[in-house]
């Protein structure tokens, strides 16, 4: 049943979130939302995902862009008890919280599932706390922290997190 449920909000997460970023490329006005128009996509054309290949990625200048990692506390049990309805809450609440900082999302991210951990000893499963990321553009760090204080993750488990950090343009 827990694999049911995941699969139902990671379905629903995945409509929402590519819902958002489409309207956000479409519109052409949202900083940071650049895609290379050359190859013909916009992030929901053809290639049928945002952030495909050969994407252009734009820095607003004045402002900086940051990649919150959302850290879930909950474990399979917890995540079996979450009724139809607080999952549809959840993603009615994460779909209010994204259109509400809308000028401030550069990616609205992903859930992030199957990962691997690649070392010089090779490449192996890994599981950690990891649950999703969302890419942001503020004018500073505190700005950026600030955006995700009342975002609903932090509230669906006990010891849920967010950590927000700064990722610098390349130099040049």
């Amino acid at each position: 049943m827990s694999s049911r449920i995941s699969q139902r909000m990671r379905r629903r997460w995945n409509q929402r979130t590519r819902a958002m970023a489409c309207s956000t490329t479409q519109s052409g006005t949202e900083p940071g939302a650049v895609w290379d128009t050359a190859s013909g996509d916009d992030g929901c054309g053809a290639a049928g995902q945002a952030g495909g290949e050969g994407d252009t990625v734009q820095y607003d200048a004045g402002r900086g862009r940051f990649l919150a990692l959302f850290h879930g506390a909950a474990d399979e049990a917890g995540k079996a008890d979450l009724t139809e309805q607080q999952q549809t809450e959840f993603i009615n609440a994460w779909a209010s919280w994204a259109q509400a900082n809308e000028k401030g999302i550069v990616d609205p991210g992903a859930p992030l599932n199957a990962k691997k951990l690649v070392t010089a000893q090779g490449v192996e499963d890994v599981t950690d706390s990891l649950t999703g990321y969302t890419i942001v553009e503020a004018g500073s760090h505190d700005e950026a922290v600030q955006i995700f204080s009342g975002h609903p993750h932090l509230g669906l488990f006990a010891g849920n997190s967010i950590a927000v950090l700064e990722c610098p343009a390349p130099p040049g």
